[in-house]
């Protein structure tokens, strides 16, 4: 019997805007990849880290090619190792929004839409037509008919953020320290609202 659930973090990024790996990078003595781990692991789904791609270089979206293929799961739900502050919670809700609607969930975070997000496995192939065709950006996915987007209440404002650049990093980090957070992070305060069903 195939899982139902599988969730990938995606660790093959260049980093070059932080200038080091940001999976190995340490936030209160713990590695931004182990905070994810951490968090993923508490749903109960098998967790993998996506370190090399199927197709190499082609950013993001190869990274989900990569992981469609690697379970038969019926959802896989896909997040960037810099983002150490996502709530088991929010995991949880968007795999619930997309069982529901067999259909894509993702996060909008700063009016830039991205990860986390929920995948169907029967997406693959419009994945794999996307890179195919040399297309490399998330935008289709998100404009998918029938997904759906969400964004954190202002409380949780630093939950969707992605750490790309040192000032990035210690701000997060200092959340983390003024919260008093440490991994698994499991809730969060506010709720997730719904910014538009993009296939209208």
């Amino acid at each position: 019997m195939k899982p139902l659930r599988v969730i990938h973090i995606l660790c093959g990024g260049g980093s070059q805007r932080m200038g080091v790996d940001k999976a190995s990078m340490s936030m209160l003595g713990i590695s931004m990849r182990d905070w994810c781990l951490s968090t993923a692991e508490t749903l109960g789904a098998p967790v993998t880290c996506v370190t090399r791609d199927l197709r190499e270089g082609q950013g993001p979206l190869a990274g989900i090619e990569t992981g469609l293929c690697s379970s038969p799961a019926e959802l896989h739900a896909f997040l960037s190792c810099d983002m150490p502050l996502l709530s088991a919670q929010t995991l949880r809700d968007l795999f619930r929004v997309s069982h529901a609607s067999n259909g894509i969930a993702c996060m909008e975070h700063q009016s830039r839409r991205g990860f986390p997000m929920i995948i169907p496995r029967g997406f693959l192939p419009f994945v794999q037509k996307e890179l195919n065709f040399g297309r490399r950006s998330l935008f289709a996915l998100f404009n998918h008919p029938g997904s759906r987007v969400f964004s954190c209440d202002r409380r949780d404002a630093m939950e969707g953020s992605n750490v790309n650049t040192p000032r990035e990093f210690q701000s997060v980090s200092q959340w983390a320290r003024d919260h008093d957070l440490s991994p698994p992070v499991r809730t969060r305060v506010g709720m997730l609202t719904a910014v538009e069903d993009s296939g209208s």
